[in-house]
């Protein structure tokens, strides 16, 4: 078989992880505008004469999708290590489309009442069930796909689609915030991003049904069925568990420093809407910038020191970084912080998630990477706006979300430490039952 030229085979792998992300691109695209947009969407299908309230119910229905994470990374993740990478993917991404075009058309609760909370609810599920495979059916497509010994750059790449997706949310509310006045943006501007993205579905399912399955899975002599994978998840319930906590320094890092952190900076800190998405927008950009950074880094030095040193600095300065920026409260000194946490995020995770590729064992690798990623998201990252509100509120303390992030950083070092303690862990794939 005759290879390709350097040049060619580049272009070739550059447009498959283009191909294999735009689904996780959908994904962080309508989880941020869930987020961004929490104030007016409590209106349109919450309102209460408690502002809080009305914020919490809209917080736990954007929490309620991440629950649906885990039964859809069994269900859809053995379905995807028995027929394939790609079908998996775009069916995964067919839930999706269905998720976003139902909360972008339902109408408020002014027009059909308890419907509506209900019906954007049944969207969030629908998100949550396929987001519980999207990530993981990537992130392992990319493993599988990747050059020799650029594993971790290649990975890193599911997470940087997500950080592309929260800049273009970032771009569109900015602009609808110089276009429309607060009256129109609750009443009916919110929607227009959630449109846009349901526009661009069928070009998203174009280019993903373009995609070719990967040589690891057909050459594959062995593809079991689903009781066996149910069975081999049963037996590697240990490696499972300690992903899940390897997950959750990631999973909380992200959801406070993007999707929490615009209603961070309107509701607590008091700045606008415009100061809040150029910190985001900012902060996307810097993810963007070292995860592909730290995991090419990971090729080269391996996972575990990245993953002890950026957890147990999470750990460490979390909560005083938030604590001086309640204290000295500016446009410029949040950039800084959330740059700092940035860094902090963007390191850990382009090591973490190509980690968990290797952790887990090929015959189960969609189904195990999943649940574990699920679970993480639906028991720490899904619910950290919620959360963190809830910790504001209790506490009286508007840093409180540092703690959590805090405790996010102390779960993936002991992650970290407990996987790696057997030094064969390191640096091989698992190899399967």
């Amino acid at each position: 078989m005759t290879s390709l030229p350097d040049e060619p085979r580049t272009r070739s792998k550059i447009a498959t992880i283009l191909r294999v992300t735009s689904g996780n691109f959908l994904e962080m695209f309508d989880f941020f505008l869930f987020g961004f947009y929490a104030p007016s969407i409590s209106k349109a299908f919450f309102p209460s004469d408690d502002g809080y309230a009305s914020l919490m119910l809209t917080f736990a229905t954007f929490g309620a999708g991440f629950l649906m994470r885990p039964l859809g990374a069994i269900l859809l993740g053995a379905y995807v290590d028995r027929i394939g990478r790609r079908k998996g993917l775009i069916v995964t991404l067919g839930i999706m489309a269905a998720g976003t075009l139902l909360i972008a058309f339902v109408p408020g609760y002014g027009t059909i009442g308890t419907a509506a909370p209900l019906l954007v609810l049944v969207g969030r599920l629908l998100q949550g069930f396929s987001a519980g495979v999207e990530l993981g059916g990537v992130s392992v497509y990319l493993a599988e796909m990747a050059t020799p010994g650029r594993k971790g750059f290649f990975v890193s790449w599911q997470s940087g689609s997500q950080q592309v997706a929260v800049m273009a949310a970032a771009l569109i509310g900015y602009g609808l915030n110089h276009t429309l006045t607060p009256g129109q943006m609750d009443d009916w501007g919110w929607r227009v991003p959630f449109l846009i993205g349901c526009a661009i579905v069928p070009f998203l399912f174009y280019i993903r049904r373009s995609l070719e399955e990967t040589q690891e899975f057909l050459h594959r002599k062995v593809r079991p069925g689903t009781r066996e994978i149910f069975a081999s998840l049963g037996r590697n319930w240990a490696i499972v568990g300690l992903g899940m906590l390897l997950v959750a320094m990631t999973t909380v890092s992200f959801y406070t420093i993007t999707v929490y952190t615009p209603t961070f900076g309107k509701a607590v800190l008091k700045l606008s809407d415009t100061d809040s998405l150029l910190v985001t927008f900012c902060t996307a950009l810097s993810n963007l910038i070292w995860l592909p950074v730290m995991g090419a880094l990971s090729d080269r030095i391996g996972r575990k020191p990245l993953l002890i040193v950026f957890s147990g600095l999470t750990l460490l300065t979390a909560y005083p970084a938030l604590s001086w920026l309640v204290g000295h409260v500016s446009l410029g000194h949040m950039l800084i912080v959330l740059l700092w946490l940035s860094f902090l995020y963007g390191s850990y995770n382009g090591a973490m998630v190509v980690a968990l590729t290797e952790l887990v064992p090929a015959s189960v690798r969609t189904a195990g990477f999943s649940l574990a990623y699920s679970l993480a998201t639906a028991f720490f990252g899904g619910f950290t706006p919620l959360i963190s509100t809830w910790l504001i509120e209790r506490t009286g303390d508007q840093a409180a979300p540092g703690l959590w992030m805090a405790f996010g950083g102390a779960c993936g070092l002991a992650a970290t430490l407990l996987i790696y303690r057997r030094a064969s862990w390191e640096a091989r794939p698992a190899v399967a039952p």
